[in-house]
């Protein structure tokens, strides 16, 4: 029986996720469990990630994050599209 490969995120443009973007992601879909968004310092904070992510790389992941209608940006607060913002 054949399994298949779990497919890898990727942006829009069809690159593969970089791994700023993936803690990014992460980091909101667990804050969503919670309908919790969060400020810039506290996705930083507690940014989930298994590799070292720099500040800058953070910064311009998450502003292309945002252009790109992946994540969502109201009030100073970060939260995915899927969340009905009321912030």
């Amino acid at each position: 029986m054949k399994t298949k490969k779990p497919k890898k995120f990727k942006h829009l443009a069809g690159k593969p996720e970089t791994p700023a973007a993936k803690a990014i992601l992460d980091t909101l879909r667990y804050k969503a469990i919670f309908s919790y968004p969060v400020s810039f310092y506290e996705l930083w904070h507690f940014l989930i990630h298994k590799e070292k992510v720099e500040i800058g790389a953070f910064r311009s992941q998450l502003e292309h994050l945002v252009k790109t209608n992946r994540v969502q940006c109201a009030n100073g607060l970060y939260f995915l599209p899927k969340e009905k913002s009321s912030f």
